[in-house]
């Protein structure tokens, strides 16, 4: 009989120890083939985020109108006088220096001339009787062709190329 046969216990504390140094690197191998895919999948998520913060950005950029890199011109601010224009409704009226009836006579208008009004009127209105109508009109400051500024009375006077009985 072989010395081995007569001690069991030997050939079992043996075997134990083989299998508890498998066992021990069996789980290092483990652990370590672990913690390197956790590695590996950590690093495909950073990659992934980072692709889609860059595809955002393309898209965003996509979004946004091109920039133009030529320089804006200069702003140049042209004031320019707002030039209302009223017409002679009647066949002649006349422009007169002051806002009254009897103020000195500038000119004779005749129908559809064109006048410039200077945005003034008389705070008062005064009533006449043209023809067989009676108006109660305020008196407007304009300006004629020939540069004349004076006062017409208002019912003489529109903003379209209308004819009023006179």
């Amino acid at each position: 009989m072989s010395k081995s046969a007569k001690n069991p216990r030997l050939e079992l504390l043996v075997i134990a120890l083989i299998l508890l140094v498998f066992f021990i690197w069996a789980v290092s191998r483990c652990n370590h083939q672990r913690a390197a895919m956790l590695r590996k999948m950590e690093e495909q998520a950073r990659q992934e985020r980072l692709q889609d913060s860059l595809d955002r950005v393309a898209l965003m950029q996509q979004m946004l109108p091109p920039k133009d890199t030529t320089p804006p011109p200069p702003k140049v601010e042209i004031i320019r006088e707002q030039v209302t224009p009223l017409y002679v409704a009647m066949d002649e009226i006349n422009m007169r220096a002051e806002p009254r009836i009897n103020g000195k006579l500038l000119a004779r208008l005749k129908l559809y001339d064109e006048l410039v009004f200077l945005n003034e009127t008389t705070d008062f209105k005064q009533e006449l009787s043209i023809g067989n109508i009676t108006y109660n009109e305020p008196w407007v400051k304009v300006k004629n062709k020939r540069g004349q500024v004076g006062w017409v009375y208002g019912a003489g006077v529109h903003y379209y190329k209308v004819r009023r009985p006179s």
